[in-house]
């Protein structure tokens, strides 16, 4: 484990330590790209594009997402409740995500946030539709007659 060797038995001389700096020196290993650990480090550490800027990382090349917020509400709120919550849900994580450094996992919760979203109105509008056709058709084959 160690390339140090001790010293002879009884020499009376400590063993010498491995060359290097001590144990928990040295630049930080949060771990790789892709290994799903987000670079955060003391600046300079960290490899381009992984943590906050001035945190080891260079800023993405990309905007921050648009989380959507405002239409998955809406989608919430008039044509479907339980995706437009989950819609609502990753819509909440992109800032969060953003802020702490995982600039794809944000991209990911955005992404997500509209595809709930637009499945939630499409689902709400269909249910729309089909109940008024249901309603006209009901409402118009029904008649009375009073003697």
């Amino acid at each position: 484990m160690s390339d140090a060797q001790p010293p002879p038995f009884g020499s009376g001389e400590p063993p010498h330590p491995p060359p290097g700096p001590p144990p928990g020196y040295g630049p930080p290993s949060y771990g790789a790209p892709g290994s799903g650990a987000p670079g955060y480090g003391a600046p300079g550490y960290g490899a381009p594009g992984y943590g906050p800027p001035g945190y080891g990382g260079a800023p993405p090349p990309f905007p921050k997402p648009d989380n959507g917020l405002g239409l998955a509400i809406a989608s919430t709120l008039l044509c479907c409740v339980p995706i437009g919550i989950a819609a609502i849900v990753f819509a909440s994580q992109v800032d969060s995500k953003w802020a702490a450094g995982d600039f794809n996992g944000a991209q990911e919760s955005a992404k997500k946030a509209k595809t709930f979203t637009y499945v939630g109105a499409g689902i709400g509008f269909v249910v729309i539709i089909a109940y008024v056709i249901l309603v006209l058709a009901v409402g118009g084959s029904t008649t009375t007659t009073y003697r």
